[in-house]
């Protein structure tokens, strides 16, 4: 099948393209020699209008290195939209000092609130989702809150229980808990409902917001690895120091009262960050190298987990059993591991993305053999796979970005279903919609582009067209459409020859009945 540029775009060819794809793997070559020179993105963005439903491309001065969808329900802005919340952040060139609490040399860094206008299915026009500048911010992304974060944020993760806890990883030791609800909007040109924004105005703007929470444990840098557990206030870090710590928010409330005390007579943002501090629960000491990502299993409340690092490893823990690993796999790929997600409803299968390109699907089930308990690996993508992420409402499919540009989501091993090649550099972060199965959004670092520089910020839905392809009864309704499409095209066409047959019919009649 042949990707199709705009020109040929048609209701009848999209209902006849059950998969669509956009890279040269699968596809048969374009003939001319003008399409075979396109990049990746080019043929993409020829085929803007065939492949989604909504579209939203938002140029960042900054590159953001992470982002997700927030918890908070959509709300309905009218027939055509709904507005969802997302989080994201902005990296600058600046530094920041702890001591000090402070930024200095630049623009600080911000984690940023902000809602975002997504098309329902079947009301956008095609033409119009493919009309976007690449430098250009969109009017459908709304600033709701900018916090000037204490450092580089390297990534965001929501609480899935209480949808305004957010937490954040740094270039520092901590982990910040942020209550999105209670923290000031540092904006000085946008009037804020907050109760403390007159407050927040009067704050030098080169002076970091103070988290409700610093969680304690990492002895150096903890940058990436990050997770929040299901059913309950756990929270799992992972770090540079090849320890993995887990916190749960609840023994925050147990504090004495001389905690509680010197707390209320610490000073908000001024000599330094001096925010409440919760040490963790326990630590886990297993890897021997960094620790890039960690993720919860879907069952026993917390307490069973996973972590994979720099050294190749793959480790379940099990926090009711102290501090040893579970199960450890040792060398699961020939190079580092960046990312790993536990399935949410299947506790015996596991993703892992690595630097050598390849995804693999771990059955802890078949850990202790002779062999990996590896069900399947495969080759997804042609640079550094940053990271995977099952779907969170169906467990048939999963997600995955690397540094070669692209963003995929899959089908099992080998079954592409979507290549979202929309951005000029690596897809550093991604998240999937919990309010909607096919809407995603990413974020991709263009700091190093000397075409572009910043990054950029998208947020799309696949079309139906391809995500429903195989469902009958939306082939069903697709026909009824075009039925009644093809019906309106033929009375158009007979309708302005009706006055003229009338006229003759009226002359004959005069004609054969003169007065």
């Amino acid at each position: 099948m042949k990707l199709k540029t705009s020109r040929d775009l048609s209701l009848n060819n999209i209902v006849n393209s059950k998969r669509l794809r956009t890279t040269d793997d699968s596809v048969t070559p374009v003939s001319t020699k003008k399409q075979t020179q396109q990049t990746p993105f080019q043929i993409w963005r020829d085929n803007v209008p065939l492949l989604y439903d909504s579209f939203v491309h938002n140029s960042l001065n900054w590159a953001s290195l992470s982002c997700a969808f927030s918890k908070i329900p959509p709300e309905q802005a009218d027939s055509h939209y709904t507005k969802q919340t997302i989080l994201y952040s902005s990296r600058t060139d600046a530094e920041f000092s702890q001591s000090s609490n402070k930024w200095t040399n630049g623009q600080p860094s911000n984690l940023y609130l902000a809602s975002v206008d997504i098309a329902q299915p079947n009301t956008t026009r095609r033409k119009q989702i493919n009309r976007f500048a690449e430098a250009n911010r969109s009017s459908k992304v709304s600033t709701l809150k900018k916090i000037v974060h204490p450092g580089e944020v390297n990534r965001i993760r929501t609480s899935p229980r209480i949808h305004h806890i957010v937490a954040t990883h740094s270039d520092s030791p901590y982990v910040f808990i942020w209550d999105l609800t209670k923290q000031s909007d540092r904006n000085p040109h946008r009037n804020s409902v907050d109760n403390s924004a007159e407050d927040a105005k009067s704050i030098p703007i080169n002076v970091a917001n103070t988290p409700e929470l610093m969680l304690t444990g990492h002895t150096a840098a903890a940058e990436y690895a990050l997770e929040f557990a299901a059913d309950n206030d756990r929270v799992l870090s992972g770090g540079s120091d090849s320890v993995v710590c887990l916190w749960d928010l609840t023994d925050n409330i147990q504090d004495d009262e001389d905690e509680r005390r010197s707390r209320r007579s610490t000073p908000k943002n001024n000599s330094g960050l001096r925010a409440s501090k919760l040490p963790a629960r326990a630590l886990f000491k297993g890897h021997t190298a960094a620790v890039e990502d960690v993720s919860f299993s879907p069952s026993d409340s917390g307490n069973v987990f996973c972590s994979v690092g720099d050294d190749k490893t793959l480790i379940t823990w099990d926090a009711r059993k102290g501090g040893r690993p579970a199960i450890n796999i040792r060398d699961l790929h020939t190079d580092d591991i960046n990312c790993c997600s536990w399935s949410p409803f299947d506790d015996k299968y596991i993703l892992t993305g690595s630097t050598d390109k390849h995804i693999s699907l771990v059955d802890i089930r078949m850990a202790g053999n002779d062999k990996k308990p590896i069900q399947w690996s495969m080759k997804a993508h042609s640079s550094s796979v940053l990271n995977v992420q099952w779907s969170p409402h169906d467990g048939k499919y999963f997600s995955s970005s690397g540094e070669d540009n692209s963003f995929c989501v899959w089908k099992g091993e080998n079954d592409l279903l979507f290549n979202h090649c929309g951005h000029r550099a690596p897809v550093v972060d991604c998240d999937w919609s919990p309010h909607d199965p096919w809407t995603f959004i990413t974020a991709a670092d263009e700091s190093l582009s000397e075409e572009h520089g910043g990054g950029s910020l998208q947020i799309w839905r696949i079309s139906e067209f391809i995500t429903k392809a195989s469902d009958p009864e939306f082939a069903k309704y697709v026909r009824e459409r075009l039925d009644k499409r093809e019906g309106k095209q033929k009375d158009a066409a007979v309708l302005p020859t009706l006055p003229e047959t009338q006229a003759s019919d009226s002359e004959k009649k005069k004609a054969q009945n003169p007065q």
